[in-house]
Formats: C-alpha cells, sequence, structure tokens
C-alpha cells in the first residue's frame, strides 16, 4: 500500500491508493477460509459423535463476516487519514503505519479469535447427528455475561435449537469463551 501511494500522481484520494471494496473484501476472505475449516475440523473433533464433517462451504458465512468485521473500519479509518493528512503524503504514510500496527495489535486478533470460536462451535454442531442434546457451556474462570449465563442456566436443547437468548451457538460478544458440547 505505501509503495502505490508513492506511485500515485496528483491529489491524493483513498479510492487511488486502497483495492476496491469487493476486492478487498475477497482478499481477506479467502485468507479466513481456510483457518476457519481448520477450526471448525477441530472443534468437530472434540465431539464423541461421528456424524458429518465440516467443510469449507459451511464456514464461508463466518469468514465473510470476518472479512467484513476488519475491513469495513479498517477502510473508513484508512480513509479517515487521507482526509486528515491533507495531501502531505510523509504524513499520510506514517497514518497508514500506524493504523495497521493498532489492527495487527488490537483489533485483528479481536475478531480473529471472535471468528475462530465460532467456527470452533460450528464444527462441534456439525458433527452431532440431528435429535442431538447440547448444552451451553461457560468457559472455566470466566465471568459469563448475562446472555451467557442465561443460556447456559438453560439448560439442554436440540442442535440447531435457539438457547433462552435467541442464540444457536456461542460466542455472544468479544471476549466470549463459551462453547456449545454435547449433552451426555
Amino acid at each position: 500500500m505505501l509503495s502505490t501511494l508513492r506511485s500515485v500522481k496528483g491529489n491524493l484520494t483513498a479510492i487511488a491508493f486502497l483495492p476496491t471494496p469487493e476486492s478487498q473484501l475477497e482478499r481477506y476472505e479467502d485468507i479466513a477460509l481456510p483457518a476457519l475449516a481448520d477450526a471448525a475440523e477441530a472443534g468437530g473433533s472434540i465431539s464423541p459423535a461421528k456424524g458429518r464433517g465440516t467443510s469449507r462451504a459451511s464456514v464461508g458465512d463466518l469468514a465473510a463476516d470476518l472479512a467484513s468485521a476488519i475491513v469495513g473500519p479498517l477502510r473508513d479509518r484508512l480513509e479517515r487519514a487521507v482526509s486528515e493528512s491533507a495531501g502531505d503524503r510523509d504524513e499520510l504514510a506514517q497514518r497508514i503505519r500506524s493504523t495497521f500496527r493498532e489492527w495487527k495489535g488490537q483489533r485483528v486478533d479481536e475478531s480473529v479469535s471472535f471468528g475462530v470460536l465460532s467456527a470452533c462451535n460450528r464444527g462441534i454442531l456439525d458433527r452431532l447427528p440431528k435429535g442431538s442434546q447440547v448444552r451451553w457451556v461457560v468457559a472455566a474462570g470466566d465471568a459469563p455475561s448475562p446472555d451467557c449465563e442465561d443460556n447456559a442456566l438453560g439448560g439442554v436443547t436440540e442442535r440447531g435449537a435457539a438457547f433462552p437468548t435467541g442464540h444457536n451457538a456461542p460466542p455472544l460478544h468479544p471476549g466470549c469463551h463459551c462453547v456449545v458440547l454435547p449433552a451426555l
């Protein structure tokens, strides 16, 4: 991106050096999909049931959600950097570096953790046969959110059915470490 910035002639706009939103989303989805498929497979491996496995297609929506969670806000931040730098290329380069440092260190980790846990839970559910009973489990040592606690206290439900808060599986919020497990 910085090399593209140096090659742009004339007035600087975000359109001049950022990829299109569609191509940026597609790139991030392509990067996320194999990792989320692996996470779903790992989640499925802890299930005692030997139902169907998880395919890449079954986590495609999670890859799209993860890409959107990163690309939209990141683009907004980069576009703001362009307008705030008022054409000063050195200042813009510094703002771009700063933005990526912040996103790599904080925001991407949070979004990726949410996506990976979503995929693990998807893998667990995908492995279970229809009609299986599951329960919401709060991670040991976590102080659960009220919704997570309601779901855990709600008892057993059928695979794919909603828990008391209307959700089918964790995570519910950033920092949530809950899982859905077969009720034995």
